[in-house]
């Protein structure tokens, strides 16, 4: 808990700063880390197969699984039970958690003067550039209730991640499709309809930036910073790329 509020409020300060005060060792430390935190949550879809994997192999992608908010890993068996519905059901919680987190942050930050233009567009920036870094992981959790995998009687199924609950037919696998649905519908769906409207209003956002207003621009600096003037569009590439991906388990 205390390395999520410290590594929450560090992203609130360090990708906020102008640019022009940014090193490029410092641009291409933070460009780099996106990347790898993408390449990890990529190899931990994986694990979501079907399939029986071998050391290290194994031990790797549950380690990766952890970026994806794979509770289970740190072996809270005392909090919720490992093959319960209710730890992915507490999964769905981490993305809102950190929505809220980064709200109290960017509050305080702006009570002590330190936001660049504004509140609002230093927690559109930050919130965007976090949920831009864990896309993977927001998305393949939504999709966990569709994996299934059958029993060998051929009558039933269970959840790939939590073998205990039977697909379609426990209380436990309708309230995690139930809570999938809603990280859709209040999670996924809106920040990924924010991202396509900032991208066919970009040029509007360098009109306005010419004419001294850069709060639209800075507000969606996490989308565009890392591509070329010309290339502003392939933010929405790689989260669709992204997107693709996280389907192939089901």
């Amino acid at each position: 808990a205390l390395g999520c509020v410290a590594g929450v409020t560090s992203l609130a300060f360090i990708v906020n700063r102008d640019l022009i005060l940014q090193s490029n060792s410092a641009l291409s430390v933070i460009i780099i880390g996106g990347l790898t935190v993408s390449a990890i949550q990529t190899m931990g879809i994986f694990r979501s197969l079907a399939m029986d994997w071998f050391e290290p192999l194994k031990s790797i992608y549950l380690l990766c699984s952890l970026v994806s908010f794979n509770l289970d890993v740190l072996r809270l068996p005392c909090v919720f039970p490992a093959n319960s519905a209710t730890s992915y059901i507490i999964r769905q919680f981490v993305a809102p958690f950190v929505a809220a987190l980064l709200a109290v942050v960017i509050w305080i930050k702006s009570r002590l003067g330190k936001c660049a233009i504004s509140a609002m567009v230093d927690y559109m920036n930050t919130l965007g550039t976090i949920f831009s870094a864990v896309f993977i992981s927001i998305a393949i959790n939504i999709v966990l209730p569709l994996v299934c995998y059958t029993h060998p009687d051929g009558a039933s199924s269970s959840m790939q991640s939590h073998p205990g609950v039977l697909c379609w037919e426990s209380p436990g696998h309708w309230a995690a499709v139930g809570t999938s649905m809603a990280s859709l519908a209040f999670v996924l769906l809106p920040f990924v309809t924010i991202v396509l409207w900032a991208t066919l209003r970009y040029k509007t956002f360098v009109v306005q930036a010419n004419c001294g207003n850069l709060a639209s621009l800075n507000a969606f600096r996490f989308l565009f910073f890392r591509f070329h003037l010309d290339r502003y569009y392939y933010g929405v590439l790689f989260m669709m790329r992204s997107l693709v991906l996280c389907f192939v388990p089901v």
